[in-house]
């Protein structure tokens, strides 16, 4: 199994600029960052760029959980970070995000066993769902936003082969995932309720459904 698996959020070729989203698949974890580990995030995603700096914010989510029916908070809601890569286009290409994750081996040297810390239950939290196959547009996007009003909306079009979809991000904010796990799982059923697929591995289910 590979250590983690990335999403791309957008590419800026012109600026230098990548934002990837990064879930861990086993035991190591995201912390600062290293040259080696950021470059090759990039290079995972097939992005001409050579990463000169970065930086990462950490979030909660269970749109990617393996676990989404777990009594602990921490499985049903984890960790995920978004590393913003600039550098140097170092090519032509343009890059898409895309529906499916890469999968990436790296290993970030400035985590370590020893510097574990208590999972805090406070913390920002994103609700994230993917249409597949239709466009999100405005007045989608609006009853989106008037789920949780204030909270601020994001749409990423991504593809897989001939199939499109969207990912939309409802940012919550900080949240308290020991006492607001109710008020949470209620965003997430609204979004379903309005077409969108709530878990990444459902959406990788529909996409094989697809032939993709």
């Amino acid at each position: 199994m590979s250590n983690f698996f990335l999403w791309l959020d957008r590419f800026e070729h012109g600026d230098g600029v990548a934002v990837v989203e990064v879930m861990r698949t086993n035991i190591g974890r995201v912390v600062d960052g290293d040259p080696e580990f950021t470059q090759g995030i990039a290079d995972a995603l097939r992005l001409p760029l050579s990463v000169r700096e970065w930086s990462i914010e950490v979030f909660r989510s269970s749109y990617y959980s393996e676990y989404p029916e777990s009594d602990d908070w921490r499985d049903r809601y984890p960790e995920v970070s978004r590393i913003t890569l600039s550098g140097d286009a170092t090519g032509d290409s343009e890059v898409e995000p895309a529906l499916k994750p890469a999968e990436f081996d790296g290993y970030d040297s400035t985590w370590s066993p020893n510097r574990r810390k208590r999972a805090d239950p406070n913390g920002r939290y994103a609700a994230i769902g993917v249409r597949v196959g239709e466009h999100v547009d405005d007045a989608l996007t609006e009853r989106i936003g008037r789920i949780r009003p204030g909270a601020m909306v994001d749409t990423v079009v991504a593809r897989s082969n001939g199939l499109r979809g969207t990912r939309v991000t409802l940012d919550l904010g900080t949240v308290d995932l020991e006492s607001d796990a109710e008020a949470v799982d209620e965003v997430a059923g609204r979004l379903r309720e309005l077409g969108l697929i709530i878990n990444w591995r459902d959406v990788e289910l529909r996409l094989a459904e697809d032939g993709n």
